[in-house]
């Protein structure tokens, strides 16, 4: 009975206790660490729509700087003020636009090697940039030999890094949702026919200031030609289909109004009357101011799918995964603190339980051992009386 006394409980409720906060906070654990992924990836898909933004502004105002640069430095005579802020406008889109991208291609995959070739290729842009804009400013006689050449060269390679970029990144956004990858497609659709659409006017401007084609600018035009006609047809089967957002539609007509029955039939004329041998019937300049509102209608459809996809749909919806995979951090947080504390607390009931009940187990004992002294004192009595009882 001694033995028992000495028995005690709180040491094995303690161990058993011990062992399930072990478990609640393993499984607690393995949710944040899901949570945690989910945030981050939500994080990428963010970066990625943000990106693909800069690379959409880049691209637009690269191109236009490509035409506009290019025309001033193949005129006869200096450029005009107009012209140098029309220039000026377009390096104030780009260069912010690629510098973000810089920055954002150093912390997320925008494909192999691209990083490099962007640094390297803005940097060759910058130098030609400044040689052209010195340039620019005097007579086609005195402007150094090739110059046009160099700066289509180097911004081209820009161009082509930024649509590589932006077809990584693309890429990335189709996996959020199949409505956001339709439209991606549609996207890089417009992009392939805008950019086919910009090379061909600049060479149907050099052919109308030369009084025909060369087979090598011939060549080059057929080329361009050929991708807007293989990509159009696309471009206006996606925007038919049910569900193609109003804006889209809207502006897919639009560019087929301006450019594809307004523009082409206007070239298919300087192409008759340069092949002729005749002058164009439309003038250089002007040729250049028409071909650029329509280049302007193509660019509107990637812009139109630029604003619905990247900043409404993708961005939205990876904030909304991020606020609420943040929410679920926080609850598991305070779910790990409450049941630790719950657990301690147990515990601590359980000790104090288990020590009252062994006082008490103590005082059981030493109140039976006094019992028995007591009963074997009076034992003790009860027979020294008899003696006595029998001895008298």
């Amino acid at each position: 009975m001694r033995s028992l006394s000495h028995l005690r409980i709180a040491p094995l409720l303690n161990g058993l206790f011990a062992i399930l906060l072990l478990i609640v906070l393993a499984l607690l654990a393995q949710n944040l660490f899901a949570a945690f992924a989910k945030q981050r990836e939500a994080a990428v898909v963010v970066e990625t729509a943000t990106t693909l933004r800069h690379v959409f502004n880049a691209l637009q105002a690269s191109r236009v700087e490509r035409s506009t640069l290019r025309l001033a430095l193949t005129d006869e005579a200096a450029a005009s003020d107009k012209r140098l802020g029309e220039i000026a406008d377009q390096r104030a889109k780009s260069r912010p636009a690629i510098e973000a991208i810089l920055a954002a291609c150093a912390q997320i995959d925008c494909g192999d090697d691209v990083l490099q070739k962007l640094e390297d290729g803005n940097r060759k842009t910058e130098a030609v940039r400044t040689e052209s804009d010195t340039a620019i400013k005097a007579a086609l006689d005195q402007r150094p030999a090739g110059l046009g050449d160099d700066w289509q060269s180097s911004v081209t390679g820009v161009i082509e890094t930024l649509e590589t970029i932006s077809a990584k990144l693309g890429a990335r956004i189709r996996l959020v949702d199949p409505f956001i990858g339709e439209q991606v497609a549609l996207k890089d659709l417009g992009y392939v026919i805008r950019a086919a659409a910009g090379l061909d006017r600049n060479i149907v401007v050099d052919a109308i200031k030369a009084g025909g084609y060369t087979p090598d600018s011939l060549a080059k035009a057929l080329l361009q030609r050929g991708q807007i006609d293989g990509a159009w047809p696309l471009v206006q089967d996606m925007a038919a289909r049910p569900g193609a957002p109003e804006a889209v539609v809207k502006a897919v007509a639009a560019a087929k109004e301006i450019y594809f029955d307004g523009i082409l039939p206007r070239r298919a004329e300087i192409d008759k009357a340069l092949a002729a041998g005749q002058p164009s019937p439309i003038a250089r300049d002007d040729w250049q101011s028409q071909t650029s509102a329509a280049v302007d209608a193509i660019k509107a459809i990637g812009g139109t799918i630029q604003r619905i996809n990247e900043i409404t749909t993708a961005i939205a919806a990876a904030v909304e995964e991020q606020n609420a995979t943040t929410t679920e951090i926080a609850r598991n947080v305070q779910q790990a603190a409450a049941a630790t504390d719950s657990l301690n607390e147990g515990i601590r009931e359980v000790s104090q339980s288990a020590a009252q009940a062994g006082t008490a187990g103590d005082q059981v004992f030493e109140a039976a051992k006094e019992l028995a002294r007591n009963a074997d004192q009076l034992k003790r009595e009860i027979e020294g009386f008899l003696t006595r009882v029998n001895a008298a």
